[in-house]
């Protein structure tokens, strides 16, 4: 140990400088191995885990089981101390609770359908049927609109009919059978609490707030924005809707929404910008703030626990809006938001809000399996902690490949250095960029999301992120809504929480909020940068206006341009410089202060180029560091001392990531922590049988075939669902193994060599084998009825008995009862022994 708290936690992380392991839920849960996972995460040294179904589970979910789970993995949490964070959904996204909570449909997801009709068409049911126009249509541009009653006779005129009508979204397997919730109602997120939050409290009382400290919900969305989802039939011609939608949009904006609604799907006179559609999308946003996201944090906060969630993600301007009006303003409502992916602009967004709302935590959810680089790229750019990995209760059935990334100490200790690293001090970033999410608002029709006009604002703003990021230039995103509730202005600086813009960038924009102009005007004369990149924006609030084009002839109005952009919003002195002679567009940089310290860290985003010779310049004196975050150590390099600056070169491979440090004095030597791996392990050998020859009931004999192929054809033929991801959970289903509904008599006939009959016990190991009957070698197997397993609850362990084996090949049969419950994956002898491949296939040959 040494005095230096930030070194200390370098050279050896504790658990609260690691993320929490994403823990499923699979399978039957067994108390016992729910206790012993949690000790091997205490032991190697995570701070806790968060809990989540999976789309296996058998034991009910939120039933007394689940909660007697729950309760006892909470006990021996706080026995360890670790903390838990409860997932609010068994999967995702939130709201369906596995269809608890949308049983009924008053509490499902609703929207509302446009359907341009000619003559002879049929009236919608009258139940649905919200309103009706005559119009002329050409495209998306409409003209002689006039309303229509219920029934009307029809039109002789030439003109199209244009039906609106509600509709409730169709069942999804995601949600065992049941459709998403109406996350715009609070009386549903009401019923939604009813059915998870306080069961929970009533089961684990006196845990919340204590080792039990957060939820985790998953993606709010409120429906999509005419896109294309699951559950609604020409997705793109629908809008999420609530019953309590007309009162509180014209509560909002002083109108009827009904009497507009032609101009929310299509042009007026082919006007493409709508003060309506941007009102609309408000109300989307604002409806989603008040009644889904405040009830939650609400709850979360009254039990002292923290709102943790994962934001929709997402590719374009138009794709992010389209999932959730925005993103910026539902981050706010987390105490740590989460992503998931490697969109830049996305995650961007997210990072900004964290460090404006003071420097919360950005959880990475990436999957299992993240690419080389993968995570490094993600916490230059915000991530400021990585799960170490993702770590089932069972391995049953697809579990065991849809989470395949095991627990990995050294992985984790990297990861939590460089998380440390990143998230030590503060960031080097004074320049802001409005993100025009309410442009994008007010133009939004049927294909929006791919249409030339709206891309060409994303565009916009990735050449700008783009300019910025390859110039070494770190930036943040600012959301109008955000600004108008928490912006201040002193001294030329813009400040949002903790964090101060010097300079503010203002795409190319179609409308900006009166608020954000006065805020603009503020910094502008105080002696900050305002910077307007293209067009200024024609509408102030929605409606036409000139005020923005005035004050971009005020303040610094560029077109496009890398270099015209870096010359408006370069700093006068710079605290880092950085030249390549390979160019320096593929170096990714982040610079933090941390009290004394300066922190560099740079990475070669390139998969295939080195960089031979990277000269940084650093406003700093002192002494520099390489420090690694694989091995925890700190190196000397050679620098330049200019007395109050300090001047190097370095090389990067590609996807290489290096941190360099100055600090007033040297780092002394690493010295290692002793605590235990604790990865259990054992000196069997598991030799897997993949194949088998295969019969279905009294039909011919089919040469063998892998296992898990036969089980997707077999469901082909049987009509069942395939097993995936998304597939109702076990749990949920009417049949068993005694059910007599679409039931298959399958024989497998299984061989494998050995060179000697063992000394030492030979089991099969197979996965829930229930209702199976097992043969060696022409007589029966018994199967226990309380097991041993193998690694895994769900892994039976079947003795073989010595006596029924013989040299050469044997014969395994089993007769398996296939129904929809039948999980058939690969078998595998356990044992004392060596494999040996040979041409007719391995042999075993006991120790």
């Amino acid at each position: 140990m040494t005095s230096d708290p930030l070194l200390d936690s370098f050279q050896n992380p504790k658990p609260t400088d690691r993320g929490r392991i994403l823990w499923i839920w699979n399978g039957t849960l067994d108390r016992g191995h729910l206790l012993r996972q949690l000790r091997q995460f205490h032991a190697m040294g995570f701070p806790g885990a968060i809990i989540r179904a999976g789309s296996r589970l058998r034991t009910a979910y939120l039933g007394t089981e689940w909660f007697e789970a729950v309760s006892a993995c909470a006990d021996e949490a706080g026995r360890l101390g670790l903390k838990l964070w409860l997932a609010d959904e068994e999967r995702g996204p939130s709201g369906a609770a596995g269809g608890l909570a949308t049983a009924e449909p008053a509490h499902a997801r609703k929207f509302l359908r446009l359907k341009i009709a000619v003559a002879g068409f049929k009236w919608p049911q009258r139940s649905t049927f919200v309103s009706a126009w005559a119009a002329r249509v050409d495209g998306l541009a409409f003209s002689e609109c006039t309303p229509l009653e219920y029934d009307a006779a029809p039109l002789a005129d030439g003109r199209s009919v244009l039906l609106f009508t509600t509709g409730t979204c169709k069942a999804e397997t995601i949600h065992n059978g049941h459709p998403p919730l109406d996350l715009l109602s609070r009386e549903a997120t009401a019923h939604f609490l009813t059915v998870t939050h306080e069961r929970y409290r009533k089961h684990a009382l006196t845990r919340l707030g204590a080792s039990i400290d957060g939820f985790f919900t998953d993606t709010p969305s409120p429906g999509t924005i005419m896109a294309a989802v699951d559950g609604v039939a020409d997705a793109d011609w629908t809008v999420p809707w609530t019953p309590g939608m007309w009162d509180e949009f014209h509560a909002a904006w002083g109108y009827d929404l009904r009497e507009h609604l032609p101009e929310l799907f299509l042009f007026p006179e082919g006007r493409r910008f709508s003060r309506v559609k941007l009102n609309f999308a408000a109300t989307i946003q604002r409806l989603l703030e008040n009644h889904w996201l405040r009830p939650l944090r609400e709850w979360c906060e009254a039990c002292g626990m923290s709102l943790v969630g994962q934001l929709p993600g997402g590719g374009s301007v138009p794709e992010l809006s389209a999932a959730c009006p925005s993103i910026m303003r539902t981050a706010e409502f987390f105490d740590v938001p989460a992503f998931s992916g490697a969109d830049f602009p996305a995650l961007k967004q997210i990072a900004s809000v964290a460090r404006q709302m003071g420097g919360r935590c950005v959880l990475d959810l990436t999957p299992p399996e993240p690419q080389t680089g993968e995570m490094e790229t993600l916490a230059l750019r915000g991530v400021s902690c990585a799960f170490p990995g993702l770590e089932p209760a069972s391995r049953e059935g697809t579990a065991k490949r849809d989470f395949a990334r095991r627990l990995d100490r050294a992985a984790a200790d990297a990861a939590a250095r460089l998380h440390l690293l990143l998230g030590s001090g503060e960031r080097v970033c004074d320049v802001a960029i409005i993100y025009p999410i309410e442009t994008a608002w007010a133009q939004f029709h049927p294909g929006w999301v791919v249409s030339t006009e709206v891309r060409a604002l994303d565009r916009n703003v990735r050449a700008i992120t783009n300019w910025l990021t390859e110039s070494q230039v770190d930036f943040d995103f600012l959301d109008e809504g955000v600004l108008a509730r928490r912006a201040s202005v002193l001294h030329g600086r813009l400040g949002l929480g903790p964090a101060k813009y010097r300079a503010v960038i203002v795409p190319a924009a179609a409308t900006i909020r009166s608020t954000t102009i006065e805020l603009l005007r503020q910094v502008t004369v105080t002696g900050g940068t305002v910077v307007f990149v293209g067009d200024p924006p024609p509408h102030v609030d929605g409606r036409p206006s000139s005020a923005a084009i005035a004050l971009a002839t005020d303040t610094t109005h560029i077109a496009p341009s890398r270099a015209d952009l870096l010359r408006a919003v370069a700093p006068d002195s710079p605290p880092m410089t950085l030249e390549s002679e390979t160019g320096q567009n593929e170096l990714l940089c982040q610079v933090r202060r941390a009290g004394e310290r300066w922190i560099v860290a740079l990475m070669n985003t390139s998969t295939t180029e080195r960089h031979e010779r990277v000269s940084v310049l650093l406003d700093s004196a002192g002494v520099l560091e390489e420090w690694h975050c694989d091995s925890g150590c700190a190196t000397p390099i050679a620098a330049d001392d200019g007395g109050s600056s300090l001047r190097w070169q370095a090389a990067f491979d590609p996807l290489q990531l290096r941190i360099f440090v100055a600090s007033p004095a040297p780092s002394p030597a690493r010295v290692p922590a002793t605590e235990p791996d604790a990865i259990e392990q054992d000196d069997l050998t598991l030799c897997p049988i993949e194949s088998a020859e295969w019969q279905v009931d009294r039909e011919p004999w089919q040469p063998a075939c892998d296992l898990i192929s036969l089980d997707r054809s077999l469901r082909a033929d049987s009509r069942l669902a395939q097993r995936d991801a998304v597939e109702v959970q076990p749990w949920t289903r009417a049949e068993s193994f005694g059910s007599t509904m679409r039931v298959k008599r399958l024989n497998l006939r299984f061989h494998f060599r050995l060179e000697a009959v063992p000394d030492a016990p030979l089991d099969l190991v197979i996965e829930s084998p229930g209702g199976w009957r097992l043969a060696l070698n022409g007589s029966a197997l018994h199967i226990p009825n309380t097991p041993e397993w193998h690694g895994d609850p769900s892994q039976h362990r079947v003795p073989l008995p010595a006596e029924r084996l013989r040299p050469g090949v044997n014969e395994l049969t089993a007769l398996v009862p296939f129904i929809d419950e039948t999980d058939l994956e690969p078998i595998a002898l356990l044992g004392r022994f060596t494999v040996v491949e040979g041409a007719a296939g391995p042999t075993l040959h006991p120790h």
